[in-house]
């Protein structure tokens, strides 16, 4: 995962996106800058939906923070569906 992580650019086919994008963005990720993401949901603009998470380095994937992305992913695909 890391390592594929490390090549994948979603900036470079944000703008041609037709459908629905949700951007969770963690500022404390050092795997997934947080700017790239952030530059990827402008660039896909309409489309994109970015929601960031004020997180501590190691409640990434744990705690509530973690529940509160989890729930916000249900929630975008009512939304836009």
């Amino acid at each position: 995962m890391a390592l594929h992580t490390g090549f994948d650019r979603p900036i470079r086919f944000a703008s041609c996106l037709a459908c629905p994008l949700l951007v969770q963005v963690a500022p404390c990720d050092t795997i997934a800058p947080a700017a790239t993401a952030r530059r990827a949901a402008a660039t896909a603009g309409a489309h994109a939906e970015l929601r960031e998470y004020p997180l501590d380095p190691r409640d990434v994937h744990l705690g509530t923070a973690q529940q509160q992305r989890a729930a916000d992913q249900p929630e975008f695909l009512r939304h836009v569906l």
